[in-house]
């Protein structure tokens, strides 16, 4: 063999040994760095079987749930069931936070990491405390901050964190980007049915039937809904079509109350959605004072087991209630013929 190719062949085998060993190398420093990163809540690992409440604060106003009978329900808001994955999720994840790095402790710079006091109704900032049941001893309580900003992978789980009786912030990883607000609690996404699932949507104003109209689309594929009643109009405002077919997507759901105790008993509008796979999702919506409620009621082409399991799921949360909904979160869901087509 020509010498000029043993002395190639044996450089690219020293090159890839040196790289192997450079590999090796950054694994264990990784390995090392992670096992020696400090847990914020050092002691929740062992008691995460001992939490059974969880209160969490933002924007000045609470949320408690508690375990009754071997199920997370929210005992201000009727016992109304929450899911047991996403309290799972949250206390396993908290148990899990690791201390990167000492950020401030200066009190007047916490707001820029979203650290600063939960009360505060601008703040972004939102205190997790876990709970025995008796609510006598707290496991943990700790304040959850902005994700870090930046693009690169490996920091998609770096956010700011802080424990409720330090200014001391940190930056940690941690998987806690899951939303905690009333909409997540209350089973929204439950209602979230995507616009390209929808085939039909139907309007009816019980007090004045010159504003119903339907909407409708062929394919799931088709991009844009058509007026299909009635006959003859014609969409010429495309924005307000989007809003409606895109109306349960955004919907922010805020509070709950009986049916029995709900005083308005006659709707504003009754608003049908059907699928292409057979559910039908009926939505009456009422106005009390200045804010919006709504009730859901599902049913399903028996031929389609999905669309049967869906309409069992809704109608299994939905059935007892009727449910606040964000002011902000209701522009598409009262539309009325004259507003899609004028331009």
């Amino acid at each position: 063999m020509n010498k000029k190719y043993i002395i190639l062949i044996a450089s690219t085998v020293v090159i890839l040994l040196l790289a192997y060993t450079s590999s090796q190398n950054v694994v264990k420093d990784t390995a090392k760095a992670e096992k020696n990163e400090a847990l914020l809540i050092p002691d929740l690992e062992k008691n995460i079987d001992n939490v059974a409440a969880v209160v969490i604060r933002s924007k000045g106003k609470s949320f408690k749930v508690h375990l009754e009978d071997g199920k997370w329900v929210m005992p201000n808001k009727y016992n109304y069931p929450v899911s047991s994955e996403k309290i799972r999720d949250l206390v396993q994840n908290s148990s899990k936070i690791k201390i990167l790095e000492k950020k401030t402790a200066k009190e007047e710079n916490l707001a820029a990491l979203g650290l600063d006091d939960p009360e505060k109704a601008e703040s972004s900032a939102v205190r997790i405390v876990l709970l025995s049941a008796d609510g006598t001893t707290t496991y943990a309580d700790y304040i959850r901050g902005i994700n870090r900003k930046g693009v690169a992978a490996n920091t998609r789980n770096e956010l700011y964190a802080r424990l409720s009786n330090s200014n001391q912030a940190y930056l940690v990883r941690g998987e806690l980007n899951f939303d905690l607000g009333a909409h997540t609690l209350l089973g929204g996404e439950t209602f979230a049915i995507k616009y390209d699932k929808l085939k039909s949507i139907a309007f009816n104003y019980p007090k004045n039937s010159n504003d119903n109209f339907t909407l409708g689309k062929g394919l799931p594929t088709d991009l844009d809904f058509a007026i299909t009643e009635p006959k003859g109009s014609v969409i010429k405002n495309f924005g307000k079509s989007g809003a409606i077919s895109t109306s349960l997507e955004y919907m922010d759901l805020a509070d709950i109350v009986k049916h029995e105790e709900f005083p308005v008993k006659e709707p504003e509008a009754i608003i049908t959605y059907k699928t292409f796979n057979g559910l039908t999702l009926v939505v009456n919506l009422f106005k009390l004072a200045n804010d919006n409620w709504m009730t859901f009621t599902a049913s399903a082409n028996e031929t389609n087991k999905q669309a049967v399991e869906d309409a069992a799921k809704i109608n299994t949360l939905a059935s007892p209630w009727v449910y606040k909904v964000d002011f902000k979160s209701t522009g598409g869901f009262y539309y009325k013929l004259a507003d899609l087509i004028k331009e």
